[in-house]
């Protein structure tokens, strides 16, 4: 949200205060907001797996998506899979191939088991049929820190917390998730072009209002975020944090969550994470 607040701001005419709630891979944030009275001030400014794959890692969500209006989607994290700069896979293709020739051999680390760089990693195992042992950390921090000291092959997580290290040359992204290929880092290549016909799985950020705000508020709201994320200096912000810049409108959300949602519930089936 930091990268709309001023413009977001602007657009609705009134000032916007970022009220940080962690806890519960978002459950604590995405319930307040749910909860909250819905006059339009009180607003969720989230990621799509505080609502799908939450779902299928926790026994009890106090909210689901019918609990939230959609106002858009304005940038796309996108999942990538990252090794040190002097790993000897030079490119996801050889990544690939040392999977294949030594099944389970290889060990990539995750911020945590069930979270949506987990599936995505699964997602890649199960899609190219690759063997690659899954070490689950505490964090973000905790996978950079082991593949930077070689304890690890390699890790699995959102390309922004590791754009910085891209791009100093430490880290080497080997792909990314999706169809579309970054704008500062044009020559990783998406999961799609590597065979993976759904892409992989990334995460979507927008703004959320509780249900039951007035149709008139939404729509202001709604026409607020468009005209936020299309500011040029918003764009450039997302882009250069390494993520994509893309608005989807109230009504693709809703398909988007409803396809996430079921790609997430399949993926943890296979994986026994649900029943």
């Amino acid at each position: 949200m930091r990268f709309l607040q001023q413009k977001f701001s602007e657009a609705i005419g009134a000032p916007v205060v970022l009220l940080n709630k962690p806890g519960a891979s978002g459950m604590v944030g995405m319930a307040f907001v749910a909860n909250a009275e819905p006059d339009g001030y009180t607003l969720a400014a989230t990621t799509s797996s505080s609502i799908t794959v939450v779902q299928i890692g926790s026994a009890k969500v106090p909210y689901n998506t019918t609990d939230f209006v959609p106002l858009g989607n304005y940038a796309v994290d996108v999942s990538t899979l990252i090794v040190a700069k002097d790993s000897p896979f030079a490119n996801f293709d050889a990544l690939v191939a040392a999977a294949k020739s030594r099944p389970g051999a290889l060990n990539f680390g995750t911020p945590g088991a069930g979270t949506l760089s987990s599936l995505n990693l699964s997602s890649v195992k199960d899609g190219l049929g690759l063997d690659i042992m899954e070490v689950p950390f505490p964090g973000t921090p905790q996978v950079m820190t082991n593949i930077l000291g070689k304890q690890i092959d390699g890790g699995a997580a959102a390309f922004s917390s590791f754009a910085g290290a891209v791009e100093d040359g430490r880290l080497r992204s080997l792909v990314v998730a999706g169809h579309k290929r970054l704008a500062k880092f044009p020559d990783i290549p998406t999961l799609a072009e590597k065979g993976l016909k759904d892409g992989g799985l990334n995460l979507n950020l927008g703004l959320f209002a509780p249900k039951g705000t007035p149709e008139a508020v939404v729509q202001k709201l709604q026409q607020a975020i468009k005209k936020a994320a299309a500011d040029p200096t918003v764009v450039a912000s997302i882009e250069k944090a390494g993520m994509v810049a893309e608005f989807e409108e109230p009504d693709d959300v809703v398909k988007s969550l409803e396809r996430e949602h079921a790609g997430v519930v399949v993926l943890g089936q296979k994986l026994k994470r649900v029943k």
